[in-house]
């Protein structure tokens, strides 16, 4: 978190709570619980950006129950969010604060991305890591293994939370069986895919229509200076491109998959995308482009970038204490 915002939270007329904190024993949000907890008297911030549940379809439940409650029961709030649909909003409560960009950024130095970005022979056309086998990714990872695409670096790891998911049956369930069941959650790009593959193709965590969210998965490729394509929420690819960062589109038409609702269809796109630029001369279009990318590599560590999320945020919540 930047620290004058970091600096700000601690003042005593600011109340700092968590989901944990609105939820009783069985896991759901408790108005009895909230109404214990939330001090009226002060200025209630509360960050949804970094919960590792507020994404998951199965729990929004709770974050929406919890935001509800807020708007309706205090006027003195800031809440932060993982929604990126939101950064455009103009509830002057609720942010988008991208906390796995700064996570990142902070795992990440300035000269290694910008040495990464500069690498221009790669063995790699393509590369895609899946860490939990999720549904969406593992329909990908099949459509990679069908397409037979040269120079292909891709993972799948027999990962996932909770019960088994219901696509775990027949060819999935035969190919996840034989896949490895261990691997850490790198936020660095200390990795093939980033220093030694041109195009990254990102499976995001959600693909869901109601938000666009945006983990280290995304941020990734960008901080190493790679071209990138995916498969995410319905509009991500425009969100980024809207935030400054260069999508390269006119290399991959990212408009013909990036707005498509139906998933299945935005999967298939998506890879008629990747067919028709597999054999480009990415090498040359490195070479080309490295002004463009490293832009893009700068603007990520950039105070004035880091400040397009954060400055609304400290001004919102320092006007709340000195009113």
């Amino acid at each position: 978190m930047n620290p004058s915002l970091k600096d700000l939270l601690l003042d005593k007329n600011i109340q700092t709570l968590a989901v944990k904190d609105f939820i009783n024993s069985d896991g759901k949000f408790d108005k009895t619980v909230a109404s214990t907890v939330v001090n009226s008297n002060k200025h209630l911030h509360i960050n949804f950006s970094q919960d590792p549940y507020s994404h998951i379809s199965e729990l929004r439940f709770n974050i929406n129950d919890i935001v509800s409650w807020i708007q309706t029961s205090l006027t003195n709030y800031s809440i932060l969010t993982d929604n990126a649909k939101l950064f455009f909003n103009k509830n002057v409560n609720t942010f988008y604060y991208p906390w796995f960009l700064f996570q990142t950024a902070e795992k990440i130095t300035n000269d290694v991305a910008l040495n990464t970005a500069q690498v221009n022979k790669r063995s790699y056309k393509l590369s895609c890591l899946n860490r939990l086998a999720k549904e969406h990714r593992v329909v990908n990872y099949f459509k990679i293994l069908e397409s037979q695409y040269p120079n292909v670096l891709v993972t799948l790891h027999n990962m996932y939370y909770g019960a088994k998911p219901d696509f775990y049956h027949s060819e999935f369930e035969n190919i996840c069986r034989s896949l490895p069941t261990t691997c850490p959650n790198d936020h660095t790009i200390i990795h093939e895919a980033y220093t030694n593959s041109y195009v990254n193709l990102i499976t995001e965590t959600d693909v869901g229509t109601s938000n666009i969210f945006l983990s280290e998965k995304t941020f990734k490729p960008i901080f190493a200076g790679q071209f990138f394509l995916m498969l995410g929420n319905p509009g991500a690819m425009s969100f980024l491109k809207d935030i400054g960062i260069d999508t390269f589109d006119d290399i991959f038409d990212h408009g013909y998959y990036d707005n498509e609702l139906n998933l299945n269809i935005r999967i298939n796109k998506m890879h008629e995308i990747i067919k028709q630029t597999i054999n480009l001369d990415f090498e040359r279009l490195y070479q080309q482009t490295v002004a463009r990318r490293l832009e893009n590599v700068n603007l990520m560590f950039s105070q004035e970038f880091k400040d397009k999320f954060v400055k609304p945020i400290y001004d919102h919540i320092a006007n709340s204490i000195k009113a």
